[in-house]
C-alpha cells in the first residue's frame, strides 16, 4: 500500500520532456509509481492536486541558510517554493572552520538569536546544531567560506 497518492497532477519530471497529467504514488519517502490513473484504494492518503505542478525538488545553488535553519528548522519558506537542497557557505561566509583559540574571530559570523555556532570544523558545527535537536527541512550542501578561512587564520590584518 502506498503512503500517499497525488491525484491529477501536472508532472514535470526534470528530464526535459513535456509536462503530462498523471497520478504519483509515494511509499517509504520515495516515488513508487507514476501512472495516468492509480486507484485511490491503494493509498493510505490521497491528495487531489488538480491544477498543481508535481516536480522534483529544486536546488538553491546560492543560499544563505547556514544559520537560519537553527531558528526555523522546518525551512518552510524554502519548502513552499519547492527547494529541497541548499548550497550554503556563499559570499565567503561560513560559521566554520576556525583554528582552536580563534573562535572570537569567527564568532561574529556564527552568532545568531539562538546562540553562537562558530565552530572549528564542519563536524563541530553539525554536532552543535544536533544538540539543539534541529533537523533541517532541506538538505544542506556546505561550502567553506573563503572569508571565514582568511579571518580565522590571518585575522583582520590587511595583508596579502
Amino acid at each position: 500500500m502506498y503512503d500517499i497518492l497525488l491525484k491529477n497532477g501536472l508532472i514535470v519530471d526534470g528530464t526535459g520532456e513535456k509536462a503530462y497529467q498523471a497520478d504519483l504514488a509515494v511509499e517509504n519517502g520515495k516515488i513508487a509509481a507514476i501512472s495516468p490513473a492509480i486507484d485511490p484504494g491503494l493509498a493510505k492518503e490521497t491528495v487531489d492536486v488538480s491544477g498543481l505542478v508535481v516536480a522534483p525538488g529544486f536546488i538553491d545553488m546560492h543560499s544563505h541558510s547556514d544559520l537560519s535553519f537553527l531558528r526555523d528548522d522546518r525551512g518552510e519558506a524554502k519548502l513552499y517554493q519547492g527547494v529541497t537542497s541548499e548550497l550554503v557557505g556563499q559570499c565567503g561566509y561560513s560559521p566554520y572552520p576556525c583554528p582552536p583559540g580563534k573562535e572570537d574571530v569567527i564568532e561574529a559570523f556564527g552568532r545568531t538569536a539562538v546562540g553562537n555556532f562558530a565552530a572549528c570544523s564542519l563536524e563541530a558545527y553539525v554536532n552543535g546544531a544536533a544538540k539543539r535537536g534541529n533537523k533541517m527541512g532541506t538538505n544542506l550542501l556546505p561550502l567553506i567560506g573563503h572569508g571565514t578561512l582568511r579571518c580565522g587564520f590571518a585575522g583582520y590584518e590587511n595583508r596579502s
